[in-house]
């Protein structure tokens, strides 16, 4: 071991140095330390001499390498991941959790100005005047028909385009990400499914009835997403819409439940299932955004499509507000021209409120403007032909 001994000064004399042998304590790491009798001495000495014989080092060296390993493995046993080999999609989601990746950091920065430039779009969605009847209790059990009309084609779509993105980019790094949302999308349809039963709807129902336009805006962009754009650019939309998306069926789920409605809860099993945030979303979908940089996107046209989803969703809910009192046009009796008619003139009423609505903008006003037009001009064309 180690000697270390001390010094004398002050009142302390050379001559006590002979009994300093005469107590001595070691200490964890195997230094014998020698002290005086004298305890005033001892307090006025200072460090003299360290004997420090090759022996003596080697074991210190030693028992200090024993001591620092053992406490590093409690340290990991304790509170260190477990050691597992990873995947290379696991290794890929991973890289979000370091800063050190450029692509990683931009694709942050891309999500955090989307979120400040789409806050008041989200503020709309919020507050669409289908949500504030839905809670006061002033939506129909017809207009709640029209709802699942819609939503069962939305999602089947969704399934369509997703099945698609599966196909394009299953195989890459992020394809569990691509994955995961279309296996939510199945389970969807059967969730639409039970609500349009709970509403006296048959699935054959549901499948047959007109959906409007405004309704349906939302899926057709997603499916131009899926065909032709970069995974960045789907991700990003995604990721910035269900959120908004899933908080507003949340409130639908709690309004459908209490009176006048009092549905159970296995009856809106589809708004709670998106009312409900899926673990490592964000992280999944941020990795995917990094991946999309890497391989050249843009990040203008990344927040395009975030921007365009948004206000299509928007436009969804602004549609199933129209018309509170009853369904736009029967879903099981109304057929060609007279649907197409009655779903004109529910545009162009949906047009004229939404320019008189403080709440509107005028993007989804121009929106309504044009979908009442291509409207018209279809119904148009079917007269003359009938003609």
């Amino acid at each position: 071991m180690t000697i270390i001994l001390f010094g004398g000064q002050g009142s302390c004399g050379a001559g006590d140095r002979l009994q300093w042998l005469a107590r001595r304590e070691a200490d964890p790491f195997g230094i014998a330390y020698l002290y005086s009798p004298n305890g005033e001495c001892l307090s006025q000495r200072h460090w003299s001499m360290v004997l420090k014989p090759p022996e003596m080092r080697s074991q210190m060296k030693h028992n200090l390498f024993v001591i620092i390993v053992s406490v590093f493995v409690i340290i990991l046993g304790t509170t260190g991941p477990s050691i597992e080999v990873a995947t290379a999609s696991e290794l890929f989601e991973s890289n979000v959790q370091t800063s050190r990746d450029p692509a990683t950091r931009q694709a942050r920065r891309i999500v955090r100005e989307l979120r400040n430039e789409l806050g008041p779009v989200e503020d709309q969605i919020r507050n669409v005047p289908f949500l504030t009847a839905l809670e006061a209790g002033e939506v129909s059990i017809g207009q709640l028909q029209a709802f699942a009309c819609e939503e069962f084609n939305i999602v089947s779509s969704d399934i369509r385009s997703n099945a698609l993105l599966v196909s394009r980019l299953g195989a890459s790094p992020g394809g569990t990400f691509f994955n995961g949302i279309l296996d939510g999308e199945f389970m969807a349809l059967q969730f639409i499914i039970d609500f349009g039963a709970a509403l006296g709807l048959r699935e054959s129902n549901l499948s047959q009835c007109e959906p409007r336009a405004g309704g349906q805006a939302f899926p057709a962009y997603v499916s131009s997403l899926a065909a032709f754009s970069n995974q960045a650019d789907v991700a990003a939309a995604f990721l910035l819409n269900f959120p908004i998306f899933g908080e507003n069926t949340g409130r639908m789920a709690d309004a459908l439940q209490v009176s006048p409605y009092n549905f159970s809860a296995d009856d809106v099993a589809f708004f709670t299932f998106f009312a409900t945030p899926v673990p490592g979303f964000e992280e999944q979908a941020i990795a995917v955004i990094a991946e999309g940089l890497r391989s050249g996107a843009k990040p203008r046209l990344i927040k395009r499509s975030a921007r365009l989803l948004q206000a299509y969703e928007l436009l969804f809910w602004l549609t199933v507000g129209v018309e509170a009192q009853e369904f736009p046009f029967s879903i099981l009796e109304s057929t060609g021209v007279e649907a197409q008619e009655s779903l004109f003139s529910t545009l162009e009423s949906t047009g004229v409120e939404a320019q008189e609505s403080p709440s509107s903008t005028p993007e989804s006003t121009s929106i309504f403007s044009f979908l009442a037009l291509g409207s018209l001009g279809a119904i148009s064309a079917l007269k003359r032909k009938e003609k």
